[in-house]
């Protein structure tokens, strides 16, 4: 796992910028094209763990999993009664009860590896599902990345993604 200050200093290694030198659009495509070819700084979904799910009386599956010294549950909620739609959510355990908020924990990308191939497992294991979406706050950056998350199963599964 990369950690973000490498990957923000490998950028500025990429195209040559001062710590305090604002990026160009050039600048950005020109990142993104390196970004394509080097596997090293491309976003990663292959982290992977065997979650147990257990169902409830209501047709829903919870699974938990930890990551270093962290847990995280994972839920997916049933949305229709012929059990072919689910909603994905997942938090981090704290002492408080549980949260979706951006915590800095420094594990975002093994967490998302884990959601995105425990959603493909589950799905893989209930062949009549057909769709799954998910839940979270309305952040701009959640939003962008669940798309990633979505356009990425949706390439996986031959399936079509919405939004």
């Amino acid at each position: 796992v990369i950690q973000e200050p490498e990957v923000k200093a490998k950028r500025e290694a990429i195209v040559g910028l001062d710590k305090d030198q604002k990026v160009t659009p050039t600048d950005k495509a020109k990142i993104a094209k390196i970004i394509d070819r080097d596997p090293v700084l491309k976003f990663s979904l292959s982290t992977k763990r065997d979650l147990n799910f257990k169902e409830d009386e209501a047709g829903n599956f919870e699974a938990t999993f930890n990551v270093k010294d962290k847990k995280y549950d994972i839920e997916i909620s049933l949305k229709d009664m012929e059990g072919t739609a689910y909603e994905v959510d997942f938090y981090l355990k704290t002492n408080d009860g549980r949260t979706q908020d951006i915590t800095k924990t420094g594990n975002q990308f093994e967490v998302l590896g884990i959601v995105y191939n425990g959603i493909l497992d589950f799905i893989k294991q209930n062949p009549k599902i057909t769709d799954i979406s998910f839940a979270a706050k309305n952040e701009p950056s959640r939003i962008r990345l669940y798309k990633s998350i979505t356009n990425a199963l949706a390439k996986k599964l031959k399936w079509e993604a919405e939004y």
